[in-house]
């Protein structure tokens, strides 16, 4: 990675250091078949930038197909808390496995104008798991990020895009698994609220910064501007039993177990350590399972929307006060 590229972080800003510990360290799973196959996937898949509605062919028929089987919804996450651009939405068809970006319009009278679709994808495959795309989708500034299990995608619904897909890649490969030992939990993706990109990676103990400004309209990885070390204390090195990550709009949770469970929350928008919280339990990981059985995380922190309570669940839901730092709630879900 080029220094040219790269602005490497090694003050102590972001005030958390995770020990570097090289029976953790390892190398993506998988082999060249499986990265020929994810290559054969992205090749398969369908991205398509509607300038015009297409005519009565087979592309038309698939959008028509499309907009009567419309599985899910999905909206921006900062929707109306930014400016007007990020007003776009992105539908799902399940039976389809297809889908489409909508420009929101609104006139001068405030009042919405007819929808038409400006972008059209389909992947090939997702292996079943679609039901559970509520859990694992974000959306902003009409990219997507799309997390699934051992697999991430990241669209592109910009219609600006000069190139024949939109399918990003980042510069730094996204683990979409955990440490061999089981300690280290897999990459998560995230998005501030001026579109930039933030992946964290608990096996390389480093956050990465993609800015916005940076996204490839072509082919090409997208650069990474920023790359942040993560610092723990030194009372916590080598004693957690499993270390996992979870975004939330611009607020980092490290959720550190042990005999109880530490969360450590960062503000990545100036990458600082914000407050801790503790629980007394031990708060296990939250797995789904697909019809074959594999198993993945759920989504696991949510807050409202004024930063003042969040809420992580497992057999139980925590909800702790982000003022104060104290459990509020322990219910039996």
């Amino acid at each position: 990675m080029s220094s040219e590229k790269i602005e490497t972080q090694n003050n102590d800003t972001t005030s958390i250091e995770i020990l570097d510990d090289k029976d953790d360290i390892r190398e993506l799973k998988g082999n060249m078949q499986e990265l020929e196959d994810e290559i054969e996937n992205h090749e398969k898949s369908i991205y398509r930038i509607l300038k015009e509605i297409p005519e009565k062919d087979d592309l038309w028929n698939e959008i028509e197909y499309h907009k009567k089987s419309i599985y899910r919804i999905f909206v921006p996450q900062y929707m109306n808390d930014t400016s007007s651009n990020d007003d776009y939405v992105v539908t799902y068809s399940y039976d389809h496995d297809s889908f489409l970006g909508w420009p929101i319009n609104i006139d001068e009278k405030n009042k919405l104008n007819e929808l038409q679709p400006d972008v059209y994808v389909k992947l090939v495959p997702l292996n079943n798991l679609l039901p559970y795309l509520d859990d694992f989708v974000l959306l902003s500034k009409k990219i997507m990020s799309l997390y699934l299990y051992r697999k991430h995608w990241l669209i592109d619904f910009n219609n600006d895009r000069t190139g024949d897909t939109g399918f990003l890649e980042l510069e730094n490969t996204v683990n979409c698994v955990d440490s061999d030992n089981g300690h280290d939990g897999r990459d998560t993706i995230g998005f501030l609220p001026n579109g930039d990109l933030i992946q964290v990676s608990l096996i390389n103990k480093k956050i990465y910064k993609y800015c916005l400004e940076n996204k490839p309209k072509n082919k090409g990885s997208w650069k990474c501007s920023q790359i942040y070390d993560l610092k723990i204390p030194k009372s916590l090195r080598g004693q957690y039993t499993t270390l996992r990550s979870s975004i939330c709009q611009e607020k980092l949770f490290l959720i550190v177990n042990d005999h109880k469970t530490l969360i450590i929350q960062i503000d990545l928008s100036n990458m600082t350590f914000e407050r801790q919280y503790i629980s007394e339990g031990f708060i296990l990981d939250v797995f789904l399972c697909n019809s074959d059985g594999a198993s993945f995380y759920r989504k696991p922190i949510i807050m409202n929307k004024n930063q003042t309570l969040f809420a992580i669940a497992d057999d139980y839901t925590y909800i702790f006060s982000m003022e104060n730092g104290m459990l509020i709630l322990k219910y039996n879900c």
